[in-house]
């Protein structure tokens, strides 16, 4: 068992940390997992004492957060939350989220109670689906399967206990797998040099010869991809950055206050400006939570819609941090601000992959339609 999360085995609600103070303790310690190679799950610690990564499961177990329609609203307001207190372990969170849907929208009755066990035992999942070429493999050898090759820009190396990796067969096929043995295989955290999200535990995983059981093997070929659940879930991480665009405005209003300059109409502007930005990228992740997860016509239109509530929000936190920037000067810059450090995970996390693809998919829905 994980040793970082082992304190969730048998956690009732009666023994959770509220919420709120688990929130209010991510603000308190963000600054200082601010670092390449930060403890990630120290980080998440606070969440994993509030209870939230066991409620993704389908009830009685959990409060269906993951798995269940109904609950969308729910979580659209917990990754808001989170984001705003942390992107690095919103990161994480939504990960796991992400990592428990795969499994019980595309696994076995096996593999869905063995996910479902460990979840409670406190492991922590997540996917990792980044690679620079040739990829990850998934070859036979000595009468069995393994993985050959790397994962980059994985997060929650060390710490996930049951990471969703994916990998192309022989014929190009590309499979979801489960390996056990990936929780031993060597890692270097080095590379991850960016400038934002460094309490991610973000790193290269090298996966050669890691033994991969048929039972390890997730759903078919091709599911990885499958609309809506792929670019349908883009909603899901727009939310988490939601939260700290929140957050941003929060802090920028705190700003001009402090320095007298709450009657200043071109800072009114300013702010009025922001909080359009903010509402705007609320409305849209809201409605494609909505639309991904049970009120989409078809699976182009749940894609082209979180699609554009993925790119509204990048659009949205771009404006916001000029916003915020200007209306504070070397204020939003000092390290000694939370602010600065928020600025940078966002500017970081909005950086997902494709996004001129995901524009063209969202104009050729437009056009089919």
């Amino acid at each position: 068992m994980n040793a970082v999360t082992a304190f969730a085995q048998d956690l009732t609600p009666l023994d959770r940390l509220p919420l709120s103070d688990a929130l209010a303790a991510l603000v308190a310690e963000a600054s200082d997992y601010d670092c390449t190679g930060a403890d990630a799950g120290a980080l998440v610690r606070p969440l994993v004492q509030a209870g939230i990564f066991l409620d993704v499961l389908p009830e009685p177990f959990g409060a269906g957060l993951a798995t269940e329609a109904s609950k969308v609203d729910r979580l659209h307001d917990l990754l808001r939350r989170i984001g705003g207190a942390n992107l690095s372990a919103g990161r994480l969170f939504e990960g796991h989220v992400n990592a428990v849907k795969l499994v019980f929208a595309f696994g076995n009755a096996f593999q869905r109670a063995e996910v479902r066990d460990g979840v409670l035992a406190g492991d922590l999942m997540g996917v990792w689906n980044a690679e620079a070429p040739p990829g990850v493999r998934l070859e036979s050898e000595a009468g069995g399967l393994v993985l050959q090759g790397s994962k980059i820009y994985a997060s929650g190396v060390g710490l996930l206990k049951r990471p969703l990796i994916t990998a192309r067969d022989v014929d190009g096929a590309l499979h979801i797998t489960a390996p056990k043995a990936a929780n031993r295989a060597p890692f270097d955290l080095s590379g991850w040099r960016m400038r934002g999200m460094r309490a991610t535990a973000t790193g290269t995983i090298h996966l050669d010869g890691v033994s991969v059981e048929p039972t390890e093997i997730i759903g078919g070929p091709g599911d990885y991809y499958r609309s809506p659940g792929f670019r349908g879930g883009a909603w899901r991480f727009a939310t988490v950055q939601l939260g700290a665009l929140e957050e941003i405005v929060r802090l920028m209003t705190q700003g001009l206050k402090s320095r007298g300059r709450a009657a200043d109409v071109h800072q009114k502007a300013r702010l009025g400006q922001a909080e359009i930005a903010v509402q705007t990228a609320r409305l849209w992740t809201l409605h494609a939570a909505d639309v991904v997860e049970g009120g989409a016509s078809s699976a182009a239109e749940a894609d082209a819609c979180a699609g554009m509530a993925r790119l509204t929000v990048e659009r949205m936190a771009l404006e916001v941090i000029e916003l915020a920037e200007r209306a504070l000067g070397l204020m939003a810059f000092s390290e000694a601000e939370p602010i600065e450090r928020i600025v940078r995970d966002l500017s970081t996390y909005l950086r997902q992959p494709f996004p001129d693809a995901v524009l063209d998919g969202v104009g050729e829905w437009v056009f089919d339609r």
